[in-house]
């Protein structure tokens, strides 16, 4: 007699899930969550958890679009090699083979820089997020500002994490494609697998009705933050999505180039963008995480030794994680409305323990100790300097307009007796230290102690730059001050 073939339903595995992930959102504070996984090419969970609006007690849906912040990377990779299928990039052609006007200040970099490395973190060149954060020029200023930015490190020697690079990919395509990099990506993807909640800035997702909003942990409280603006950027990190279209996205991932029958990307061209590039070290020392390096918009490291592509997606108000087992042929995505969490890990790891077992390892426990040691560590090395020391002028001297040609401009201001400072349109208090030295206090993206400013004389006595600790691993960011003697000679060399 014939046995009867069983086929056993995959998602009688995530039995309990809802439980631990409400658990865990109370554990983290974290308001609102839409978890999906993909299992053989189709989602077996798509659901939302808790709240998009807390103050209006508006409940998270499959629907609900979250900020996925720098997953949007995976996308100009794919969108890069779809270019390289037609032809019209190489991976290893010089880019300024295709952009003259392209350059570094290093000018290895600015001769060798291929579309492969732009998408690698590799430049040499530090993070200096703080040149577009908030900033009103478009992605074309800020591609032109690349060439007076320090590197940090030689051309290709290591991994350094860069969203300005993605953004001249970003540049590439479009100059490549004839088209915006939003047009390409929304034609050339987002069409073809039916993503059609995806919006590329801030402003369009509050534009629709079921959308998150963004949140600060503040200890055991939440308060919201405004959606930052990540457009100038775009390419590293503006896009929006609900769990439902990245579950597509995921899967397509897996699906060697194609939406059903329809080819969007050729297989040798995906194998290229998850192949590693470039390895680098994680401060995360657990045995089942080892040997982390990044391709072409997702980084690769194994899970319990299963090869695994991931990418984590952070802009305030919001943290998000894709990820996928392309041997098991299982994803997940975890979208949250809550800055810095490592609930998105929390989940996706849980979600992989019940695939690959036997145990489930205590992820929330571990993450919140590594939380808790890096919190006393951030507090043995904040110091705090007594008011030592006379400013060499009155503070009114001080106030001006300072420039830099990569960073632009900053502005200093006296008010109610205090220095601020303002730049990119956010406005910080300078809390006077040392002498001329000042702290600039920040929060929201780059939080944690005062940044150093230095406010420095000429040989005529007056005050003429300011150096500001924007950007560890390279010098002091010198701003000149507008209107002074050198600044004059410099426009008008400038002008010849």
């Amino acid at each position: 007699m014939r046995r009867k073939r069983v086929v056993r339903n995959p998602a009688v595995r995530l039995r309990g899930f809802d439980a631990f992930v409400l658990r865990r959102m109370k554990e983290w504070h974290v308001p609102g969550v839409a978890v999906g996984v993909v299992k053989d090419g189709r989602p077996i969970h798509i659901r939302g958890y808790g709240l998009r609006h807390v103050g209006s007690r508006l409940p998270v849906t499959g629907r609900t679009c979250f900020a996925i912040g720098s997953c949007t990377k995976a996308f100009t990779g794919t969108a890069m090699g779809i270019l390289v299928d037609e032809g019209k990039v190489d991976w290893d052609t010089p880019v300024r083979e295709y952009l003259p006007s392209f350059r570094m200040r290093d000018p290895v970099a600015s001769k060798l820089m291929t579309a492969r490395d732009l998408l690698t973190h590799r430049s040499g060149l530090p993070r200096h997020d703080m040149v577009w954060s908030g900033t009103s020029d478009d992605r074309d200023a800020l591609f032109k500002r690349l060439r007076y930015l320090e590197p940090s490190k030689l051309f290709r020697s290591v991994y350094q994490y860069n969203n300005l690079m993605f953004m001249a990919a970003g540049v590439l395509i479009e100059r490549r494609a004839g088209c915006s990099w939003e047009q390409f990506v929304r034609q050339r993807i987002l069409e073809p697998l039916g993503m059609s909640s995806v919006t590329f800035a801030n402003v369009a997702m509050a534009q629709g009705e079921d959308f998150a909003l963004g949140y600060d942990r503040r200890g055991k409280r939440v308060v919201h933050v405004p959606h930052e603006n990540v457009v100038p950027v775009g390419p590293a990190g503006s896009m929006n999505a609900n769990v439902v279209d990245m579950c597509r996205w995921v899967a397509f991932q897996m699906s060697r180039g194609k939406k059903g029958r329809k080819r969007i990307i050729s297989e040798q061209a995906l194998k290229t963008i998850h192949t590693p590039q470039v390895v680098f070290q994680e401060d995360e020392p657990y045995e089942e995480l080892l040997d982390p390096s990044y391709a072409m918009g997702w980084t690769v490291q194994a899970y319990r030794g299963r090869r695994r592509l991931k990418h984590g997606g952070c802009v305030d108000g919001f943290n998000a994680g894709t990820s996928f087992l392309p041997d098991d042929r299982l994803g997940v995505v975890v979208l949250t409305n809550v800055t810095r969490s490592p609930l998105t890990r929390v989940l996706a790891y849980n979600v992989y323990d019940r695939f690959l077992g036997p145990d489930e390892i205590p992820w929330s426990a571990r993450l919140k100790r590594l939380e808790c040691k890096k919190r006393a560590d951030a507090r043995s090395r904040r110091t705090s300097r007594k008011h030592e020391g006379r400013t060499s002028h009155p503070l009114r001297a001080y106030v001006g307009q300072y420039e830099h040609r990569g960073y632009g401009r900053l502005t200093v201001t006296l008010e109610g007796g205090k220095l601020r400072a303002t730049y990119n349109g956010i406005t910080r208090s300078l809390k006077h230290e040392h002498h001329d030295e000042f702290g600039m206090l920040f929060r929201g993206t780059w939080p944690g102690p005062n940044r150093k400013v230095t406010f420095r004389l000429g040989k005529d006595g007056r005050i003429n730059s300011l150096a500001a600790a924007l950007q560890e691993g390279v010098r002091d960011i010198v701003f000149r001050r507008i209107g002074t003697k050198p600044d004059r000679r410099r426009r008008a060399r400038s002008k010849r």
